[in-house]
C-alpha cells in the first residue's frame, strides 16, 4: 500500500493494526492536508455485519464534532478497498502511556477530564462509546485528548448490530450491565471511563484475572482496593470519584459525563487553576458527613470532654471507610455552643449529612441518642437511641459508625466490616483520662503550643491512663503528638526523645495507630535527619487512614521539606477539604504553597480564604503581603507596610533587602544578635541571602548544623535561599543532612 494513490489519497506510511482494521498516514492530494485512512480488514471484506460494523463507526463519529473526539471526514469505497477517513492525531496512545506505570496525579485528572467532556458530547447526540480503554484514547504532545474508534458506538436510530444477551466491549474496561449482556446506556461508559482513571493513577486495573471469566467474576463480586492504597499520591476525594465511577448499581453513578467532568476539574490541583486546591467539590459529595460535638445531658453537666470523645471516636472510626469524605474534628467542632441552622452549617462544611447526638452520663451508666441529618432538605435519615454501661462505650461508637457508613456508603468491603464490628476492652479510667487529655488539644497542636497550662495538663492526663493500663494505646499516641510538635517547634532537648518513645509504644501496641506513625515521622526527621524512614511513616499513615486529616497534613509538611512540592500541595489541598475551618491547617497549606516557586496566585488565594476565617490574623496578613513583594506586584508599597506592622520581624528585613532597604535589614540583624537567642541563625542567614552577601549567609547556615540542626529541615525548600543554591558550600549542607534535592535539583547544578 506504501505509494499507492487510492482515490485523492497518497498513502505515505502504515501507522498501527487492529481488530477491524489497518491505519495509514496519507496525504490528501486535494486539499493538501495530512490525514489518517482506517481501511477494514481484507478478511473482513466478505462479511456483511463486519462491513456494517465499519460503516457504523464511521456515521457515529462523523455526526460528532468536538475538540476531544477524533474527526471523521469521510467514508469511501474504491474498487473493493473500503476505508475511512480521518484527522490525523499525532499523539501516545494511553495503553503505551500507563504500560510505563501509574501517571502524575494532575496529569491523569487532566487526561480523565477531557474524556469526560468528549463522553458529553456524544450522550447528548444518544451516541455510546461502549468500548472506552486506554487503547482508544490517545494524548498529544500537547495533552490534547482524543477518544477514538466508535466502531462498537451504540447510535441512535441504527440497525442493532448485536444480538440481546450477547457481550461487546474489552473484557478488562466492561461494566457488569455490559458483563451481563443487558441493556446499556451512558452510565457503562462512565464505569468504563472510572477504570481507565484507576489503572492511570494506580498503575494497574481494578479487576484483574488470569483469564476473561477471572476478571468479568471480580467486576461483578469484588470491591477494588482504593487506588490511594496502591499509591499514596492519589488524593482522597479522587477516590471518592472513582468509587463513584465504578458503583455496580448503574443508578449510583454519576448523573452525567458532563458532571464527572466537573468534578475531576475541580479536583484538578495545576497552576492554572489556583482556586482548584480551595473547592471542595462545587455540588456536596452524596458520601460525605459531619459529626457534631455531641451535647453534653448529664445531671451535673459535667462530661463535655466525655462527649467530645465520643463524637471524636466516631469521626476516627467513619475516616477509615472508604469513599467517605468526613470533616475533622477541629471543623466540625467550630460550630461548638452556635445556634446555627444544620442546613447553614452543611453549607458551610461543604457536606451532605451531618450527624449529631447526645450523652446523659450518671454513674456507671450511660444513655447516648444519635441522629442523622440530610442537609437537603433538614430530615432526619436515621435516628437511635443507647442504654447501656459505661463499658459498653466502644461497643456504642461502632454500632453508630456502622450504622451510618451502611447509610452512606450501602454496601462496607469485608476489612471495613470486621473493623467497625471490633469492640475493644480499655480500662473506663484510662478511657476517661485520655478523654481528657484529647479535650485539652481541641485547638489544634500548632496553635496551643503557646498555652504551655494546656500542653501541661494534657501531658498528665495522657500520662496518668498510660499507667491506668499500660496496654492502652492512644494516650501513647496523644503524648507523641505533643512531644513531637515541642521538638520540632519549641525545643529538642528531651521531647525528641519522649517522642519516640511514646510513638514506639503505641505502635507497639497498636500498628494502625495513624497519629503514631505521624509523630514517628516527624520525629524521624527532627531527631535523625532521616528522610527515607520518615517518608515511609508518613506514607504508612495515609494507607491506614487517608480520611485523617492529621496525616494529610504530616504528609504535606513532609513533602514539603524535602522539596517535592506537587506532592505537598496535593496533601495540603486534602487537608483543607478534611479540615476547612481549622487555623493549623489553613497555615500548613499557606506554609507548602509558599515553596512552591512562583505559584503567587495560589498563594494569594490561600492567604485570602485564610482571612476571610480568620480576620486580622497577623499570619495570614503578613503571608498576603510578603507574597505581594516576592510577585514583585506593589513591592516597595508592601514592604512599607510590613515595616510598619512588624518592624523587628524577619520576614520584614527579608522584603526590606529585596526592595533596596539595606539599612533595615541590618537593624533587624543587629536586633537579633542582640537578643542572641539559639536558632538565630537561620534567620539571619535568610536575610544575608536577601542582601546577596552569600559568604555571611552560608556561615551561618553551618553554624545552624552545628548548633541548632533541626531547623535546617528546610534548607532544600526554602525559596528564599535559592540564591544560594549554586554554592559548593551550600551543596556540601545538603548532601550531609541528606535532604532529597526533590523537585529543586534544577537549581543546584
Amino acid at each position: 500500500m506504501i505509494g499507492k494513490t487510492i482515490s485523492h489519497y497518497r498513502i505515505i506510511e502504515k501507522l498501527g493494526e487492529g481488530g477491524m482494521g489497518v491505519v495509514y498516514r496519507a496525504e490528501d492530494t486535494r486539499l493538501e492536508r495530512t490525514v489518517a485512512l482506517k481501511f477494514l480488514s481484507p478478511n473482513m471484506l466478505g462479511d456483511r455485519n463486519d462491513k456494517a460494523r465499519f460503516v457504523h463507526e464511521a456515521k457515529a463519529a462523523a455526526s460528532l464534532n468536538h475538540p476531544n473526539i477524533c474527526t471523521v471526514h469521510a467514508i469511501e469505497e474504491v474498487e473493493g478497498d473500503l476505508f475511512i477517513a480521518m484527522e490525523l492525531v499525532d499523539g501516545e496512545n494511553l495503553r503505551t502511556r500507563i504500560r510505563a506505570g501509574a501517571l502524575d496525579v494532575d496529569d491523569a485528572l487532566s487526561i480523565a477530564s477531557q474524556t469526560a467532556d468528549g463522553l458529553a458530547a456524544a450522550h447528548r447526540r444518544g451516541i455510546v462509546h461502549r468500548d472506552i480503554k486506554p487503547a482508544n484514547i490517545v494524548v498529544t504532545p500537547d495533552g490534547l485528548v482524543k477518544i477514538m474508534d466508535f466502531g462498537l458506538a451504540r447510535r441512535p436510530g441504527a440497525a442493532q448490530l448485536t444480538r440481546a444477551g450477547t457481550t461487546v466491549g474489552t473484557v478488562a474496561y466492561m461494566s457488569p450491565e455490559q458483563a451481563r449482556g443487558d441493556a446499556v446506556d451512558y452510565r457503562t461508559d462512565l464505569w468504563s471511563l472510572g477504570v481507565v482513571l484507576y489503572e492511570m493513577v494506580a498503575g494497574r486495573r481494578p479487576f484483574r484475572g488470569d483469564h476473561d471469566q477471572a476478571v468479568i467474576y471480580s467486576i461483578l463480586n469484588d470491591e477494588p482496593e482504593p487506588a490511594s492504597t496502591v499509591q499514596s499520591v492519589v488524593p482522597a476525594a479522587l477516590d471518592s470519584v472513582i468509587h463513584t465511577l465504578l458503583s455496580k448499581n448503574a443508578a449510583n453513578r454519576c448523573r452525567s459525563a458532563a458532571e464527572t467532568a466537573a468534578d475531576l476539574k475541580r479536583l484538578a490541583t495545576t497552576a492554572g487553576a489556583p482556586t482548584a486546591m480551595l473547592e471542595t467539590g462545587g455540588q456536596r459529595q452524596a458520601s460525605s458527613i459531619a459529626v457534631m460535638p455531641f451535647a453534653d445531658m448529664s445531671p451535673n453537666g459535667d462530661q463535655e470532654y466525655f462527649c467530645d470523645g465520643m463524637s471524636e471516636e466516631i469521626i476516627n472510626e467513619l475516616t477509615g471507610v472508604r469513599g467517605l469524605r468526613v470533616i475533622a474534628r477541629t471543623s466540625a467542632f467550630s460550630f461548638k455552643g452556635k445556634s446555627e441552622d444544620i442546613r447553614e452549617i452543611g453549607r458551610k462544611l461543604d457536606v451532605s449529612s451531618i450527624l449529631e447526638g447526645s450523652v446523659r452520663k450518671a454513674g456507671d451508666r450511660v444513655r447516648i441518642t444519635a441522629q442523622l441529618i440530610n442537609v437537603g432538605d433538614g430530615s432526619h435519615v436515621w435516628s437511635e437511641r443507647y442504654d447501656r454501661v459505661l463499658e459498653d462505650v466502644f461497643a456504642i461508637q461502632d454500632e453508630i459508625a456502622a450504622a451510618i457508613a451502611k447509610r452512606l456508603r450501602g454496601k462496607l468491603t469485608a476489612t471495613e466490616q470486621g473493623r467497625l464490628a471490633e469492640t475493644r476492652k480499655v480500662d473506663p479510667e484510662a478511657h476517661d483520662l485520655y478523654l481528657r487529655g484529647r479535650h485539652m488539644l481541641n485547638r489544634g497542636l500548632i496553635t496551643l503550643l503557646n498555652d504551655q497550662v494546656r500542653v501541661e495538663k494534657a501531658i498528665d492526663y495522657f500520662q496518668r491512663a498510660t499507667e491506668v493500663d499500660p496496654d492502652y494505646a492512644p494516650p501513647y499516641a496523644g503524648l507523641a503528638d505533643i512531644y513531637s510538635a515541642l521538638c520540632r517547634w519549641i525545643k529538642p532537648e528531651g521531647n525528641c526523645e519522649k517522642a519516640k518513645e511514646a510513638a514506639v509504644r503505641a505502635l507497639e501496641l497498636d500498628g494502625s495507630c495513624v497519629e503514631a506513625h505521624v509523630a514517628m515521622g516527624r520525629v524521624l526527621l527532627t531527631t535523625e535527619f532521616d528522610w527515607e524512614r520518615a517518608e515511609a511513616e508518613q506514607i504508612r499513615a495515609l494507607e491506614l487512614n487517608p480520611g485523617s486529616a492529621e496525616a494529610q497534613r504530616g504528609a504535606a509538611l513532609h513533602f514539603g521539606w524535602a522539596g517535592e512540592f506537587k506532592r505537598s500541595l496535593v496533601h495540603a489541598r486534602e487537608a483543607l477539604v478534611l479540615d476547612p475551618l481549622d487555623y493549623d491547617t489553613h497555615l500548613v497549606a499557606v506554609f507548602c504553597t509558599r515553596l512552591s516557586r512562583g505559584n503567587h496566585q495560589l498563594a494569594t488565594e490561600i492567604a485570602r480564604a485564610a482571612l476571610d476565617l480568620f480576620p486580622g490574623d497577623p499570619m495570614f496578613e503578613g503571608s498576603l503581603l510578603w507574597g505581594r513583594v516576592e510577585a514583585g506586584e506593589d513591592a516597595e508599597a508592601s514592604a512599607d507596610e510590613m515595616l510598619r506592622r512588624w518592624p523587628d520581624h524577619t520576614q520584614t528585613a527579608v522584603s526590606g533587602a529585596m526592595t533596596g532597604r539595606r539599612d533595615e535589614a541590618l537593624r533587624v540583624i543587629a536586633l537579633l544578635d542582640e537578643k542572641g537567642e539559639e536558632g538565630r541563625h537561620y534567620e539571619k542567614a535568610r536575610i544575608y541571602a536577601a542582601l546577596d552577601e552569600k559568604d555571611e549567609a552560608l556561615a551561618l547556615l553551618e553554624k545552624c548544623w552545628d548548633e541548632t540542626p533541626r531547623i535546617l529541615l528546610q534548607l532544600n525548600s526554602d525559596p528564599e535561599i535559592d540564591i544560594l543554591r549554586g554554592e559548593q558550600r551550600f551543596k556540601d549542607l545538603v548532601k550531609r543532612s541528606g535532604i532529597p534535592m526533590g523537585e529543586l535539583a534544577y537549581l543546584s547544578e
